[in-house]
């Protein structure tokens, strides 16, 4: 346990739990990575004060998410012992993103204005989401970029999407197209800011329910 580089371990952990690209191991920029590192050690600060009034609330969901990140930390000794590389899987804690969701939810509310928490969260993570796909995986998979010779993947500069349509469309069964792709492609669009919306309207009435815009409700 001693030689493990546990630092390095709990940083590839969140890494690849935030935001990770399949098995091609593709990564957003890094102080993208930084930015939500910054909020959850806001989130973890914002437990820290409502287990220091005992709310009730943050006891069951902590202990069992607290449990499975020391299985996770097994994981990563066994993976030292076997390979001799500290790493984490952060993949793995995708199973609890409830849990975690209202940890961290009730977490920021603590410390932030409550009304606009999970409406800024969401955004945040629209925001990812949106540029993960359109600037990283989309252009990797059409192999519009690469990595470099130094292993960092090389920049998109948003041209050349209809090549990538035309790509994505190679080896595939013929009814998978192009009106397909850009069918799935709009459903997924509509989702997103279907999000945006529901976000909207839960800000937009925070006032009309007495106030209560937090995880439980």
């Amino acid at each position: 346990m001693g030689q493990v580089d546990w630092r390095n371990a709990l940083d590839s952990a969140f890494l690849s739990h935030i935001w990770f690209g399949n098995w091609s191991f593709l990564q957003v920029r890094s102080w993208m990575y930084h930015f939500f590192g910054y909020v959850v050690l806001a989130a973890i600060l914002g437990l820290l004060v409502r287990a220091a009034r005992r709310e009730p609330s943050v006891f069951p969901l902590g202990a069992f998410y607290g449990c499975f990140l020391l299985g996770v930390a097994y994981h990563t000794l066994i993976l030292y012992a076997v390979l001799h590389d500290s790493s984490a899987p952060g993949w793995y804690i995708y199973c609890l993103v409830v849990p975690e969701a209202i940890l961290a939810t009730l977490g920021l509310q603590a410390v932030a204005p409550e009304r606009w928490v999970l409406a800024v969260g969401t955004v945040c993570f629209v925001a990812l989401d949106l540029y993960a796909t359109h600037f990283v995986m989309i252009p990797y998979y059409a192999g519009l970029i690469a990595h470099k010779t130094n292993g960092a993947l090389e920049a998109f500069r948003g041209q050349g999407l209809a090549t990538a349509l035309l790509r994505l469309q190679e080896n595939k069964p013929a009814w998978i197209g192009a009106p397909f792709l850009v069918g799935t492609w709009l459903l997924f669009l509509a989702a997103t800011v279907g999000l945006l919306a529901i976000q909207a309207r839960s800000v937009y009435n925070f006032d009309n329910r007495g106030g209560t815009n937090d995880a439980r409700s």
